[in-house]
């Protein structure tokens, strides 16, 4: 399967990877291979009951991210689709949808799941995205800031990419409470399926370092649903 930016962008080499990067990048490629051959039922068995969050807001949430958005989405990180299709099918106008993973095996089921009509899919790396500045009015990253390597980096170049004024979406699992909810957690960062357990706080301060102001956030369980802007300057 070819993955192509240009498909929908003149998509450019933005530069090196980030210093000490790319090993981390490589170690979360390798444990999405895996994790893909059951990534949906095993992604939704972890939201339930390691971080109680519930379905239903987070869809709605996603669902307003891409609602009657007149051009194309950027979707960072993901993954394969399955949750993009649960809000497609519930959307009224639907935009065209860049979809970024920096695992194959991700992207092509999301492709077998979304098709190609109004989905193109990108295969390229978060923190050094392969698109020129200010491409994007709107950038979504749900389930991917506590998985991404350096999270702060790959802010950065979401914020590269949005247009002054734009708008980025994202749900972020936070530290999860309870002992054995925060070890299996702790695990799952050992093994390269997240990189970071984020604090509210901590979380904040990465956006607002980034240029992303938060303008509202939603707590979901141990999630958060935020929203935020890029300032016009």
């Amino acid at each position: 399967m070819t993955l192509d930016a240009s498909i929908a962008f003149s998509a450019r080499t933005t530069g090196s990877l980030p210093s000490g990067g790319s090993d981390a990048s490589q170690r979360v490629g390798a444990a999405y291979r895996f994790y893909a051959l059951a990534y949906a039922p095993l992604a939704l068995l972890n939201m339930l009951t390691v971080w109680r969050a519930a379905l239903g807001p987070l869809v709605r949430f996603y669902r307003e991210a891409l609602e009657g958005h007149p051009e194309p989405v950027l979707d960072v990180a993901i993954g394969d689709g399955s949750l993009t299709a649960i809000v497609r099918r519930r959307l009224v106008v639907d935009p065209v949808l860049i979809g970024l993973d920096i695992s194959e095996e991700m992207l092509t089921r999301a492709v077998r799941r979304l098709g190609r009509e109004r989905f193109r899919p990108v295969r390229g790396d978060a923190r050094c995205l392969p698109f020129p500045p200010a491409s994007f009015d709107r950038v979504c990253c749900f389930g991917g800031l506590h998985v991404i390597p350096f999270p702060e980096q790959a802010l950065a170049s979401m914020a590269r990419v949005l247009r002054p004024r734009g708008t980025f979406f994202a749900s972020v699992l936070l530290r999860p409470r309870g002992w054995w909810p925060r070890r299996l957690a702790e695990r799952y960062v050992e093994l390269g399926l997240l990189s970071t357990l984020f604090e509210p706080a901590a979380l904040r301060t990465a956006l607002q370092q980034a240029g992303l102001l938060p303008v509202r956030e939603i707590r979901n369980g141990r999630m958060l649903l935020i929203e935020c802007q890029k300032p016009a300057s």
